[in-house]
């Protein structure tokens, strides 16, 4: 399957969802001649977001995908053009609107931290303000889902860990992204439609056994039996035995699984749905190994976080694998992600580069078209990340060029090579920035170059 029909289906009327105001300053700038003028924005993350010491950035791919394929409904500027929010010759200009600019932007999957730049966009004043909502947007989610998820797979320290959530996320058109991002992390398994749309070569989906199906039956026993048929061939089969009284309900379930191994079957796992999931785990366990099932797997659901999954891991808990589904999809800690769009550099009619900064305190913006330089210890850890103009040289650059004068000159990554990314990524990453439960500051600096510019503009200003 080729790149574009794996993708998560796009919306084709996301350039029509930009604010009204939006359309207007496009408008006024294209009218004045002051649009022509070359401008590079900045998309930068301005805070961390809730205890994170790091960020996974995502939506790349989608981001790229939009902007190739970024086009105006004839209609729709129509109603702009009849409700007043753009001029009859912008409108004319957005019917056979093409991106004709140039896109750097991190890989995605590239660890991140405030202030830096995860996209940067050169092109047309006009042009490059038209896509301030959507550039802000596409990121935002994914790379919240992306870091929590990843803290997850820390916390875990080694085990299984599972993410879907399908019941609880925010629009049911989220769930295919989310199965997408819980491969590139390593999750061992996905609802079947995401093996299906992104063509997952051997991942087969998990089953779970859940108390809609054990409530269907006169007995839990009775129950277990009739879903006993469909265990094999699955990455995994899991069944809750916590419908009624979970000390008999394991017991149940034991006395089945032992009848079924007699015959080479089993129901597989059992997993832990409400309750003390530290107590009940130990108790499992307990009698698991008394029935001579040291073998099976205990799965812990129940609302589980990092920082759950944490101290489970640290209490020793007898769990095997981690289900983190509604905090981890929902973000639940701090589901907001302050991401902002902002003008760093234009080039006037004389060629003159006028360089462009927000001088708000606590909403500072950086001046200038820049580069993110990575510099690595020599145990190849990530060491500190410098912020400069684009022609220094400081170190491994982040930002990559994936669109030049409207064309793709980078090839997106398979699901598979930034999955891999991903794993180097994370490798790289010191101990200290892994904690799910310590604060440690970001290694970001800004170069001297930039700086220099930067107290030019609040001089000029101040005065």
């Amino acid at each position: 399957m080729d790149d574009v029909n794996r993708q998560i289906p796009l919306l084709s009327e996301i350039p029509s969802l930009e604010y009204a105001q939006i359309f207007t300053a496009s408008s006024i700038m294209f009218d004045t001649g002051k649009g022509s003028e070359l401008a590079t924005f900045d998309v930068t993350i301005r805070d961390m977001p809730g205890k994170k010491n790091f960020l996974l950035l995502g939506g790349i791919e989608e981001l790229i995908n939009v902007m190739l394929n970024w086009q105006y409904d004839k209609k729709f500027v129509d109603y702009l053009l009849s409700e007043n929010l753009i001029s009859k010759t912008f409108a004319e200009y957005l019917k056979d609107f093409k991106f004709t600019g140039d896109i750097y932007a991190m890989p995605e999957g590239t660890i991140c931290f405030p202030g830096e730049p995860v996209v940067r966009v050169t092109a047309s004043l006009c042009d490059a303000n038209l896509f301030t909502a959507f550039l802000v947007n596409v990121i935002c989610y994914p790379t919240l889902f992306l870091s929590k998820a990843a803290r997850v797979r820390l916390a875990a320290n080694g085990k299984p860990y599972y993410f879907a959530g399908a019941m609880r996320t925010f629009g049911f058109e989220n769930i295919l992204k989310i199965q997408r991002y819980s491969h590139l992390l390593g999750a061992a398994v996905h609802v079947p439609f995401a093996s299906y749309h992104f063509q997952i070569a051997g991942r087969k989906p998990a089953i779970g056994f859940y108390h809609a199906l054990i409530k269907s039956f006169a007995t839990e026993e009775e129950a277990y039996e009739h879903f006993l048929p469909w265990t094999a061939g699955f990455s995994l089969s899991t069944s809750m035995v916590d419908t009624y009284d979970y000390k008999k309900g394991i017991e149940k379930w034991i006395a089945v699984e032992k009848q079924a191994r007699a015959s080479g079957q089993s129901l597989g796992a059992v997993s832990i749905d409400s309750g003390d999931v530290f107590d009940m785990a130990e108790f499992f366990r307990s009698k698991l190994d008394e029935a001579g099932l040291t073998d099976t797997m205990i799965l812990a659901y129940s609302n589980l976080d990092e920082f759950k999954i944490a101290e489970l891991e640290k209490r020793g808990a007898k769990i095997n694998a981690y289900c983190a589904f509604t905090e981890i999809t929902s973000v639940s800690d701090r589901p907001v992600l302050e991401v902002v769009y902002k003008l760093a550099e234009r080039i006037n009619k004389d060629g003159q580069v006028q360089y462009a900064a927000k001088l708000t305190p606590g909403k500072l913006s950086l001046p200038g078209r820049k580069q993110v330089f990575r510099k690595y210890d020599q145990s190849g850890l990530l060491k500190e990340d410098v912020i400069g103009l684009e022609n220094e040289q400081l170190g491994e650059t982040l930002l990559v060029q994936y669109i030049k004068d409207s064309e793709l000159i980078h090839e997106l990554p398979t699901l598979d090579q930034t999955k891999i990314y991903i794993d180097s990524q994370l490798s790289s990453l010191p101990d200290q920035y892994k904690s799910v439960t310590e604060n440690i500051d970001s290694p970001v600096t800004v170069s001297s170059k930039i700086d220099k510019i930067l107290q030019q503009l609040k001089s000029e200003h101040s005065s």
